[in-house]
């Protein structure tokens, strides 16, 4: 599948390597609604912006796919980036999200 050279350069900013094929047909998909040169600015200054967050910094990126699918390249900067837990928080480390400790 020949990929654009936008998508490739996008491709290479993205931390997270997999789903390249299914990321594409995102980004196809998102030609729709902008001009290529659009989306792969937004998408530059969006990466950029989320590289210097803690939660990139400790390497938790989704995979390129979901993140375009979400159209997370529109997110306001500066918005606070919070995981999505399940309310187990630290459990590895015998905390709950009472506060309780267990051992």
């Amino acid at each position: 599948m020949p990929y654009s050279p936008a998508f490739l350069r996008i491709c290479k900013l993205f931390p997270n390597k997999t789903g390249r094929l299914e990321a594409w047909r995102v980004w196809a998909r998102l030609l729709r609604d902008f001009p290529e040169g659009k989306l792969e600015a937004l998408c530059t200054a969006a990466i950029a912006w989320l590289s210097k967050t803690d939660q990139w910094q400790r390497g938790v990126v989704p995979h390129l796919r979901t993140w375009l699918n979400g159209r997370r390249f529109e997110d306001e900067q500066g918005a606070p980036v919070k995981p999505r837990t399940t309310g187990w928080v630290g459990v590895h480390d015998g905390e709950y999200p009472d506060g309780e400790q267990k051992i």
